[in-house]
């Protein structure tokens, strides 16, 4: 080994099974912010550590391990970085303007309504159950509908936050999948423009607040016979609605390289 390393970087890979001296995981490519592309090995050991971040394509890590002689360096701890930023070097095949609507997630008063009835409610159910405790059971047996009414609203709204969501950015990903390839003829996958408009919900564990919004992040992916790595990211971060986004686009490789990256 050649010591310990810690680095930000961008994931530029799929990741792929691995075995390393005898222990299982999984490998994939950064490239870090100096435009050099690792290697990085997570042994199945620190699985868990994969729960805490994203490991898809142009995902921004910060990237703690043991540099082998090999040059590969395994993981130690991994997190986010999202204040990482990173010029990706290659060719530049131009920009694209979209325009943004008035998406229902971009509205600030959605959140803020979303707060008002949930504390709301939780704090109508505590005033009735004491109410019921200490004076009037008949107000306290209120309580318990009450309760279960909050949570089917919960339900309900995260489901049909979900469908608007996804409805609204599908939408969004085929204008601007479609003004792409008019543009620049580059046939990017919907999947990807989806990632980088931030389209999407994850799940957060809190039982009062399920989901949160993805934020917009460059995305890559490898197109053509070639397969070259073509890399694309969108300025403004966040999306402002009613407004123009530009996604500029970049060729990360060229045929050659492509072709290295193959046989070695």
């Amino acid at each position: 080994m050649t010591g310990r390393t810690t680095f930000d970087a961008i994931v530029s890979s799929l990741t792929e099974p691995y075995h390393l001296e005898g222990d299982r995981g999984i490998i994939f490519r950064v490239r870090t912010s100096r435009a050099e592309e690792v290697q990085v090995f997570l042994p199945v050991s620190r699985a868990e550590l994969v729960d805490e971040v994203d490991l898809s394509a142009g995902a921004k890590l910060r990237i703690e391990g043991e540099q082998l002689d090999t040059g590969i360096v395994v993981v130690l701890d991994l997190s986010p970085s999202p204040g990482f930023s990173l010029e990706p070097e290659g060719r530049l095949l131009g920009t694209v303007d979209i325009p943004i609507p008035a998406l229902s997630r971009l509205n600030p008063w959605r959140e803020r309504r979303y707060k008002l009835i949930l504390w709301g409610g939780i704090a109508a159910v505590l005033a009735v159950g004491i109410i019921g405790m200490t004076t009037d059971n008949a107000v306290g047996n209120v309580a318990m509908p009450l309760f279960l009414a909050l949570c089917a609203w919960l339900v309900v709204g995260d489901l049909l936050t979900r469908r608007v969501d996804n409805r609204e950015y599908a939408a969004l990903a085929r204008t601007a999948a479609e003004a792409i390839q008019a543009g620049l003829h580059v046939p990017v996958p919907e999947a990807a423009v989806v990632t980088l408009l931030g389209g999407g919900l994850e799940r957060t564990g809190n039982p009062w607040n399920p989901t949160r919004p993805q934020q917009p992040r460059a995305v890559s992916w490898r197109s053509g016979r070639e397969q070259a790595v073509l890399h694309a990211d969108i300025t403004p971060k966040p999306l402002r609605p009613n407004s123009t986004a530009t996604i500029t686009i970049t060729s990360l490789e060229d045929a050659t390289y492509a072709e290295r990256m193959r046989t070695r």
